[in-house]
C-alpha cells in the first residue's frame, strides 16, 4: 500500500494494488478522501423595525436593532468515493456546520451529506442534499451564504413551505450532461408514521453553454400546504457573464401553497462587476401580494462590494433592506439565524463586514453549484 498526500490537509489518496486475491478480476482500486471547508465570519448591524406594544398603555414599543456575529455557512466537510467494478464509482459526503461564533459543531446533520454511485448513466446519491429546485437557482446569488442571501425572497411563500430546501430522506439522480444539459430529479420520502403522507418531488433542467446558464425547476410537497393542499413552486432562471467581468441573473418564480390567498408571483435580479480585485454587486427582489390579501407584498435590495485578498480569502461590506408591505412580515432568511420583520408593516435592514475563507475545494463542487460561490 502506497500513500501519498497532495496538499497538505486537503487530499489523501490511498491505492491499493490488488495482483491476486479474492477479488472478482485483478485491478487497481482507488480511495480518495477530501478535507474541505469554509470559515465566514460577520459582523451585522441588524434592525427588524420595532414591535408594537402587546395591550394599549403596556408600555412603549420594543426596538429590534442588534449587533450581531455570526458564521453564515461555515462548514466542514469530508468526501471522497473509490472506483468499482463495471465503470461504476462508490461516492459519499459528510458535511457539518461549524458555528465559530459559537465556538463549536452544529451537529452532523445540517448540511448535504449522503452516499451513492456514478457512472456512465449519471449519479444516484440518498441521504441529506439540496433538492433540484435549490440547485436551479442559487448559483445567480452575489450575496450567497450573508446576510444578504436571496432566500429571504426567493422560494419563500409566507402561507406555505421555503421551497430552496435541503431535504432529509431523499433519493436524487443527475443524469449524465447531454447537449450542455443534465436534469436532476428527487423523491423525498415521508418517514412519518401518521394519516397525512407527504412525500416531495423535486425536478430541474440545468443548462450551460460558454458564458450563459439556464435552469427550469418544479417542487411539489403533497399534502403540506394550506388546509392540506399540495404546496408547489415553479422557477425559471438565466445568467449570463459578460467579457467585461460583468455578471448578471434573473430568477422567476411562482409559488401556490393552496387555499384562497397562498399563491404570490416573484421576481429576483443580480448583477455582479469584476474590477481588479474587487467585485461590485446588488440585487433587487419584489414578491407579490398572496392572492387577493392587499398588503402582504415586499420588495428587497441588497449592495455590496467584495476584495479578493488571496487564495481563498475574501473582505467584503453589504448592506440589504426587506421592505414590507403593510400585513407583511417577510425579513432575512436562508443563511444564518432567520430574522422576520418584528412585527407585520416593519422594514427590516442589516449592514454587515465580514471575512471568507475556503480551502480544499480544488475541484470541488458547493451546495450551490459552484465551488467559487
Amino acid at each position: 500500500m502506497a500513500i501519498k498526500k497532495r496538499s497538505i490537509g486537503s487530499k489523501i489518496i490511498v491505492t491499493w494494488a490488488v495482483a491476486t486475491g479474492m477479488w472478482a478480476s485483478p485491478m487497481a482500486q482507488a480511495l480518495e478522501t477530501q478535507i474541505y471547508g469554509k470559515v465566514r465570519i460577520s459582523v451585522d448591524a441588524l434592525d427588524r423595525g420595532d414591535k408594537a406594544e402587546s395591550a394599549p398603555g403596556a408600555g412603549d414599543a420594543i426596538s429590534g436593532g442588534t449587533i450581531d456575529v455570526n458564521a453564515y455557512s461555515s462548514r466542514l466537510g469530508f468526501k471522497g468515493g473509490q472506483e468499482l467494478d463495471g465503470g461504476l464509482k462508490f461516492i459519499w459526503q459528510l458535511e457539518t456546520d461549524i458555528k465559530y461564533d459559537k465556538g463549536g459543531f452544529a451537529g452532523t446533520t445540517g448540511r448535504n451529506s449522503f452516499g451513492g454511485l456514478s457512472g456512465d448513466f449519471g449519479t444516484v446519491l440518498a441521504g441529506k442534499h439540496d433538492t433540484p429546485y435549490k440547485l436551479a437557482g442559487g448559483k445567480l446569488d452575489p450575496f450567497i451564504d450573508s446576510r444578504a442571501d436571496h432566500n429571504s425572497m426567493v422560494g419563500v411563500n409566507p402561507a406555505g413551505a421555503s421551497h430552496d430546501m435541503r431535504a432529509s430522506n431523499i433519493l436524487m439522480y443527475t443524469s449524465p450532461t447531454v447537449w450542455d444539459t443534465k436534469f436532476i430529479g428527487a423523491y423525498v420520502a415521508d418517514e412519518t408514521p401518521d394519516n397525512t403522507d407527504t412525500p416531495a418531488i423535486s425536478l430541474a433542467m440545468l443548462h450551460g453553454h460558454g458564458p450563459m446558464y439556464a435552469s427550469v425547476a418544479y417542487q411539489s410537497l403533497s399534502n403540506s400546504g394550506v388546509g392540506g393542499d399540495d404546496d408547489t413552486a415553479a422557477k425559471f432562471a438565466f445568467g449570463y457573464n459578460f467579457y467585461s467581468g460583468t455578471s448578471i441573473g434573473v430568477i422567476l418564480e411562482a409559488l401556490d401553497a393552496g387555499g384562497a390567498n397562498g399563491d404570490r408571483n416573484g421576481a429576483y435580479v443580480s448583477a455582479k462587476q469584476k474590477i481588479g480585485k474587487h467585485t461590485l454587486k446588488a440585487a433587487y427582489g419584489v414578491a407579490s401580494d398572496l392572492g387577493d390579501d392587499v398588503g402582504t407584498g415586499a420588495t428587497y435590495l441588497a449592495v455590496g462590494v467584495v476584495k479578493k485578498l488571496g487564495k481563498g480569502a475574501e473582505l467584503y461590506a453589504q448592506y440589504a433592506a426587506v421592505n414590507n408591505d403593510t400585513n407583511a412580515t417577510y425579513g432575512f432568511k436562508g443563511s444564518g439565524p432567520s430574522a422576520p420583520a418584528a412585527a407585520a408593516g416593519e422594514d427590516v435592514t442589516a449592514f454587515s463586514v465580514g471575512f471568507n475563507y475556503m480551502f480544499g475545494y480544488e475541484g470541488a463542487v458547493s451546495h450551490r453549484g459552484s465551488a467559487k460561490e
